[in-house]
């Protein structure tokens, strides 16, 4: 879900933004800006923090998030976007739980990860294909199943 819909979904959303030296501050609330865009004073490095409040009218009062499909899903875009840090925080727990998301590796890494958690990679006479058709490119087998366009 991209921000503009988090926004418009929010009773109340806070962006801060580090930038060119200079710490930005706006505010949002319902999809429409509550304030204009602030400088808040100097700072150091970059990024963006956005914390909002789900809209009760459209989501009730009960809402809640399931904190570890939310950090699945930044970890999922941090192997997506090489050398992109995401600091995942939890205020649900007390203390809140901070976890640093940072994947190098990009998609290779992800692969690794996948690979190790299966155990070791298959191949496919381990699922159950003959040793000639797993050697072999040119079967009849191959020849009657078209490839994908």
């Amino acid at each position: 879900m991209g921000s503009s819909v988090v926004n418009a979904l929010s009773s109340s959303l806070i962006a801060r933004i580090k930038r060119e030296g200079k710490h930005h501050v706006q505010t949002y609330a319902k999809g429409l800006a509550t304030s204009k865009l602030k400088i808040e004073g100097k700072t150091r490095g970059t990024g963006t923090t956005i914390t909002f409040t789900p809209d009760a009218e459209i989501f009730g009062v009960k809402a809640k998030f399931d904190p570890e499909l939310i950090r699945d899903r930044l970890e999922a875009k941090s192997y997506l976007h090489r050398g992109m840090v995401v600091v995942f925080r939890d205020e649900t727990q007390k203390p809140a739980r901070e976890e640093t998301l940072q994947h190098e590796g990009g998609i290779a890494e992800y692969l690794a990860k996948v690979v190790a958690q299966r155990g070791r990679t298959r191949s496919p006479r381990d699922r159950g294909f003959p040793r000639k058709l797993a050697r072999s490119r040119s079967s009849p087998a191959r020849k009657a199943c078209p490839r994908p366009v």
